[in-house]
């Protein structure tokens, strides 16, 4: 008779320890969910900061749909050469010595904050970027070819020339548009 209500009290001992364990677990979960919903408010929250941004700066929805295509496409083309630098050594050595990536990132931002801007980047976003992707593409294609020779060789030089020619041009890029916020600053002083 003691036995059984010994394995009475182990088995409401238990299932109190599992319904305590269930309940952490799914607490767990609540709060796994919970930073989820978080991370998803505060997206949308920043979409509408841009969008009243957007709209600040005089963008009817057309225009505000076009940019932020736009924009998009350039996230793409930059989150390509990222990719490109980071499988290659010749690559984040130009990366070093030109800061031409890091520079194209930071003007995208200055974009999105100044979105009236865009016009005075059309370069940029229209020819520098989508060469460097073009430049970086090709690189990448005749670096897997397996028979190299002096002609190829000479060819990933000159492709690795204009590459660096082009990222110092698109870190000058960045210079002058910090440049322009000086000067306009610098107008306001005198």
């Amino acid at each position: 008779m003691m036995m059984t209500s010994d394995f009475s009290v182990w088995r409401v001992i238990l299932t109190v320890l599992v319904a305590l364990f269930i309940l952490k677990i799914m607490g767990g979960f609540g709060w796994i969910w919970h930073g989820r919903r978080s991370e998803k408010r505060a997206l949308r929250e920043k979409e509408l900061l841009r969008a009243e941004i957007y709209h600040e700066a005089g963008f009817s929805e057309k225009d505000i749909e076009i940019f932020t295509r736009e924009m998009n496409a350039a996230k793409k083309q930059i989150d390509s050469w990222i990719a490109r630098v980071k499988n290659s050594n010749e690559l984040q050595m130009i990366e070093q010595v030109t800061a031409g990536l890091d520079s194209a990132k930071n003007i995208f931002r200055e974009l999105q904050k100044n979105p009236k801007n865009l016009t005075k980047q059309n370069a940029f976003l229209y020819t520098d970027l989508p060469n460097m992707l073009a430049l970086t593409e090709k690189y990448e294609s005749m670096q897997l070819e397996k028979m190299k020779n002096e002609v190829t060789s000479r060819d990933l030089s000159e492709t690795l020339l204009l590459i660096k020619t082009l990222s110092k041009k698109i870190a000058t890029r960045y210079h002058d548009m910090l440049m322009d916020d000086v000067n306009i600053i610098k107008g306001q002083i005198y």
